[in-house]
């Protein structure tokens, strides 16, 4: 199919965006354009497959009950724990003066002397070094261990975030709470009373907040009242 020029078939052709572009706005009550539409599409779906790739890591899962990513404490020991394997020392091998008593013939009563003396400070500070250079590399593996794990918690902490903030249409005191501030209801209170009931309805709350600017809001808003009053011309006499 794709060699003869068709599309993959995860892809949409023109008119299917388009197509699918009036079924949205249709269902969501928007007026977005078929650019939006994709924008917000492919957005979607990279947050997706980066939530998919953060839960792939071995121990991690998501409580949908509270929206955290959580991790039980055998897998940060074991994290912690590879980290610390990773560690290798650095340095020669510490010089051994009983090794080379063994192998190697000695000169004079002195020789033997010297020889342990030397060996012995120079196998001493070749193992200050390696402990040296093994507790600094320890030092900086826990740092890019704790950097690692700021990261997964932020990671985390925006996402259950972002998921939070999607879970559904705003609560009727945020909507009332934002017609406040525009001043609406300042001269009509008739007005206000109405709206009480009206964003009382979770769909009418969908709507409001599907307009994309406070000036849509308040001309759909005030399109509504206007309809309900022409149908129930005498409710407030």
């Amino acid at each position: 199919m794709i060699a003869n020029g068709f599309r993959h078939g995860k892809c949409f052709t023109k008119p299917g965006w388009e197509n699918l572009t009036k079924l949205f706005n249709s269902d969501a009550g928007n007026q977005w354009t078929r650019t939006q539409l994709k924008n917000h599409w492919f957005s979607m779906r990279r947050e997706y497959q980066q939530f998919n790739e953060l839960l792939r890591c071995t121990g991690i899962e998501y409580d949908h009950s509270r929206d955290v990513i959580v991790a039980d404490d055998w897998w940060w020991e074991r994290k912690i724990q590879g980290f610390d394997d990773d560690v290798v020392s650095v340095g020669t091998m510490p010089f051994s003066a009983e090794l080379h008593d063994e192998h190697v013939p000695s000169s004079g009563p002195s020789s033997t002397s010297a020889m342990e003396c030397s060996g012995g400070h120079s196998g001493e500070k070749r193992k200050n070094d390696s402990r040296a250079a093994k507790g600094k590399k320890k030092v900086d593996s826990r740092a890019a261990l704790s950097e690692s794990v700021e990261k997964l918690a932020s990671a985390g902490d925006a996402l259950a975030s972002h998921l939070k903030s999607r879970s559904g249409p705003p609560s009727f005191e945020q909507c009332m709470q934002q017609l406040n501030d525009l001043g609406v209801f300042d001269e009509d209170e008739n007005y206000e009373c109405w709206a009480v009931s009206f964003l009382r309805e979770e769909k009418n709350r969908v709507a409001f907040s599907g307009c994309r600017t406070d000036h849509m809001k308040i001309k759909w808003m005030r399109f509504e009242y206007t309809n309900w009053l022409c149908n129930n011309p005498h409710s407030f006499d």
